[in-house]
């Protein structure tokens, strides 16, 4: 075991400090002085000080996959309900870019907490080695103490900005989710509005609950009947014939009376994506396009071509 040089009594095994006078020995050796010790500590200060604290936009930004994948849940259900195409693609949209993120996320983890925790190891561990070495000298001694009580105010800081960040980012996210949840209500509440009103005017002041208790009054049935008595009903049958009765009906807003002349005597026969396109018109006029998009799904016209451009005008 080695001696003190100065004062001959033998070194602790692993301190380079004299117990007794207080000398410190440097055998010659490669393990670091000292001062090299301390300089380490010091500089591994100087890095926790000048990272950068977690932050609010540093956790969006890591974050950013939820709030796309909740963006693409919303378009998907504006989607379902409205039925609309463009909500399709940007529910698809926000989903690719929601999987692109967390992959990248899941690949990256070279996070300020994660960086922080191996520079903290770090400075741990080179603590150790000076406490070890030279832990019994005053001046190293109180050095790692001031060093130490410096890099765990910084990390009480890192702490207090990673909770506050949560915290806002938890706040963004109920936020994001009650203002999606509003929009879909919304939207959903609009399409049930846009279904048949039980009161609609009707020329003269009339509303459509007079009309219909007017039953077998309504001036139009006589129109429906003679049509169907006429030469005018068959497959080759006069097409302006049949816009007039419909010009009729729909004179007077009655549009389940529309769809149901023109399911039994327009559809298939010559003519009938004129008829179709006139019961869609009103519907369109009537600021009822739900209604018009609804029973342009269930035409199937006499050709394909014309059914598809019957759905063109609701889209």
């Amino acid at each position: 075991m080695a001696q003190c040089p100065r004062c001959k009594e033998e070194m602790p095994l692993l301190s380079k400090v004299c117990p007794v006078c207080g000398y410190v020995m440097n055998d010659g050796d490669d393990s670091p002085t000292a001062e090299e010790l301390v300089n380490r500590l010091e500089e591994l200060l100087l890095r926790s000080k000048n990272m950068p604290k977690p932050s609010f936009a540093a956790s969006l930004r890591n974050m950013l996959f939820v709030l796309f994948l909740v963006l693409a849940l919303y378009f998907v259900v504006l989607a379902l309900i409205s039925e609309a195409g463009l909500f399709w693609l940007l529910g698809i949209a926000c989903g690719v870019v929601a999987l692109y993120l967390l992959v990248r996320k899941l690949t990256k983890r070279t996070t300020s907490a994660g960086a922080f925790e191996r520079l903290k190891n770090e400075y741990e561990y080179q603590e150790r080695l000076a406490r070890r070495s030279f832990g019994k000298n005053i001046e190293v001694s109180r050095l790692i103490k001031e060093i130490t009580s410096e890099i765990n105010a910084v990390e009480a800081e890192h702490l207090a900005a990673r909770r506050r960040s949560r915290t806002l980012w938890l706040v963004f996210a109920v936020v994001v989710i009650v203002v999606a949840a509003g929009g879909i209500f919304s939207t959903d509440l609009a399409s049930r509005d846009e279904a048949p009103a039980t009161e609609q005017s009707l020329p003269g002041g009339e509303s459509s609950g007079e009309a219909a208790a007017e039953g077998e009054a309504a001036p139009w049935k006589a129109r429906v009947a003679a049509f169907a008595a006429s030469s005018d009903n068959s497959e080759y049958g006069d097409n302006a014939a049949r816009l007039s009765v419909l010009d009729e009906i729909l004179k007077y807003n009655a549009f389940d009376a529309a769809e149901e002349f023109f399911f039994t005597y327009c559809q298939g026969k010559m003519g009938d994506l004129e008829c179709a396109r006139k019961v869609v018109g009103s519907y369109l006029a009537a600021d009822r396009k739900a209604d018009a998009a609804a029973f342009a799904g269930r035409v199937a016209l006499r050709y394909a071509s014309d059914t598809a451009k019957l759905k063109k005008m609701v889209e």
